[in-house]
């Protein structure tokens, strides 16, 4: 039987959000686009939207960049980009030692799918599971069709059903809903209020990354 490894990506393996980072180094033109996403005000608002209809109104602001992009320049760039970003070298490691220990290692990750399989080719990992855009005739078109956000817990309890043994790693709060279908939940502590929230769940493990940052 099969040993699943799931892993976030966002500030799991990569110390950033790796949605915002990809189109704003290769799609965001706006200047006032990117600053609407860094006020304060607009991030309260954004929050409330969310905990009221699940819509991150500045996640699909962004995503809408690539509106009319052809599938194959996204792609060539999305492989640069994974070349190119920094990675979180501690989680990585750890990756590393399951994958040596045959676990079968599957991203699962809300970001955008053309930046996390290509993040999964550049690291050698098994397969990727992602939030996918609309395509049309080849180009990206608006939206998205399939959203991860805070919703792996169905992929992850359908995927650990008859497995030897299944781990997750992530630093996402709205990850802890998959923690029933696992046989073991890794958090990533990124601050003193990640630990805060983790240590509710008396968890064997984790990753504390608070003193690389």
């Amino acid at each position: 039987m099969e040993k699943l490894l799931f892993v976030d990506v966002c500030h799991t393996i990569v110390p950033h959000n790796t949605t915002v980072l990809f189109l704003e180094k290769y799609y965001i033109k706006s200047r006032a686009l990117k600053t609407l996403r860094r006020l304060l005000f607009f991030k309260l608002i954004n929050q409330i939207i969310f905990k009221l209809f699940r819509k991150d109104v500045i996640r699909l602001l962004y995503i809408n960049s690539l509106k009319n992009e052809k599938v194959s320049s996204v792609t060539l760039n999305a492989e640069d980009f994974a070349k190119s970003i920094e990675y979180n070298v501690k989680v990585i490691k750890i990756i590393e030692k399951y994958k040596a220990e045959g676990y079968k290692v599957i991203l699962l990750s809300a970001s955008i799918e053309p930046v996390v399989s290509a993040i999964c080719r550049h690291l050698s990992y098994d397969e990727s599971l992602s939030s996918e855009l609309n395509v049309r005739n080849d180009k990206y078109n608006s939206g998205v069709c399939i959203d991860l956000l805070d919703a792996k817990n169905e992929i992850v309890k359908n995927r650990s059903k008859g497995k030897k043994h299944t781990i997750m790693i992530s630093d996402n709060f709205g990850d802890s809903n998959c923690i029933p279908y696992l046989d073991e939940y890794i958090p990533v502590v990124i601050d003193d209020k990640s630990k805060l929230f983790w240590d509710k769940f008396k968890l064997n493990k984790n990753i504390d990354l608070r003193k690389q940052r």
